[in-house]
């Protein structure tokens, strides 16, 4: 017999180990502090707006796969299979992105580009589906919830699955990108920036995408350099299944103690998700016509343990729930030598990857 779940949350953060909260019978614990008696996850909106974004579980562990896979079978059981085509998002009425509004935007970014008030920033596109009938997205997620929990467990460990449910909303899907990793005194962070959909092409040989990916890591290392020593490790291409991104992996040795809550907010939004420089490019995202509906989309989500150490991501590649309403959101960073064709299919292939995950096409 398939349960409501509790509001619960999970990041994976090893191909084995998944970090596992779940709230009590009276729902999360939420606080608009981080809590200082115990593990607590991180779920704010991407404009920080939302007044208590930390959520205090009733149970928190990190699990195996299998502990975590038994935990989910007492609300939903053993994951039964569906017929091949009935479909997890059927029967939903979609409302697409406009690509003339997409473009008017981005043309409005290559002004500020231009004129020298911005060097990057990430403009979005939200496909939105509504359900039919009130409730039967949380209805059909409920009910086929062992099956998602199973796809996101297949994918490789270059991506990051995640879920949240905090009673109403739903946000789940599987990231590429580190936001910071705490253990220890040590913090570790990424650049990941730069994007291709074409096997064949190589990222390193590209000076548009390279350009992108050195504007976001010199912010980045501006933004962390006064807490501690920065080291840069080498820049790679990151395969993902249909996409590749430029990585360069981050260290960050900090001068005194510090909260990884504290020290993300130093970096967020980073200009991967953001753009450069960080203040202008934040305001300029703020007053576009997508920003009231992005809710997490790029926000920082994750775990922090009694200890203080942890796990945050970058909530990217991922869709959500809010109110009947799944929403489907890409960004692409836009440099003085992008073009909107080509930013306009990076975003359709990064929402399509979403939806092959769990088996959409």
């Amino acid at each position: 017999m398939r349960h409501p779940p509790l509001p619960f949350a999970f990041l994976r953060i090893t191909p084995e180990r998944v970090a596992w909260a779940e709230a009590g019978p009276e729902g999360w614990q939420k606080t608009s502090t981080p809590p200082q008696d115990g593990p607590f996850f991180w779920a704010p909106d991407f404009f920080l707006n939302d007044p208590e974004p930390f959520f205090k579980p009733h149970f928190f562990a990190e699990l195996s796969v299998k502990e975590a896979r038994a935990r989910l079978q007492r609300w939903c059981g053993p994951s039964e299979g569906t017929e091949e085509n009935e479909k997890l998002f059927e029967g939903l009425t979609w409302e697409r992105a406009s690509k003339t509004n997409a473009k008017t935007a981005f043309e409005d970014l290559m002004a500020h580009i231009e004129n020298g008030a911005l060097e990057k920033a990430v403009p979005i596109t939200i496909d939105r589906a509504h359900a039919p009938t009130p409730g039967a997205l949380h209805h059909t997620l409920t009910l086929r919830l062992s099956e998602i929990f199973e796809a996101l467990m297949k994918l490789p460990d270059t991506l990051m699955p995640l879920m949240f449910f905090d009673g109403t909303e739903w946000m789940f899907g599987a990231t590429p990108e580190t936001l910071l990793h705490q253990s220890g005194g040590l913090i570790r962070t990424q650049a990941v920036a730069g994007t291709t959909f074409d096997p064949q092409k190589s990222l390193l040989q590209d000076p548009k995408e390279l350009h992108e990916h050195d504007v976001v890591l010199k912010e980045i290392k501006k933004n962390l350099s006064p807490y501690g020593e920065v080291r840069l490790g080498e820049t790679y291409e990151k395969k993902l299944p249909r996409l590749k991104h430029l990585v360069t992996e981050i260290t960050l040795t900090p001068f005194e103690p510090t909260s990884l809550i504290a020290t993300a907010l130093k970096l967020h939004p980073t200009p991967a998700l953001g753009g450069s420089p960080q203040k202008e490019a934040f305001t300029w995202l703020r007053h576009q016509p997508s920003s009231r509906l992005r809710r997490r989309y790029g926000a920082p989500f994750g775990f922090v343990t009694a200890q203080g150490d942890g796990h945050l991501v970058v909530a990217i590649r991922t869709l959500q729930v809010v109110n009947d309403t799944l929403l489907s959101i890409a960004g692409a960073g836009v440099v003085r030598e992008s073009q909107f064709e080509n930013e306009w299919n990076e975003m359709a292939a990064k929402k399509k990857s979403v939806f092959e995950i769990f088996g959409e096409r």
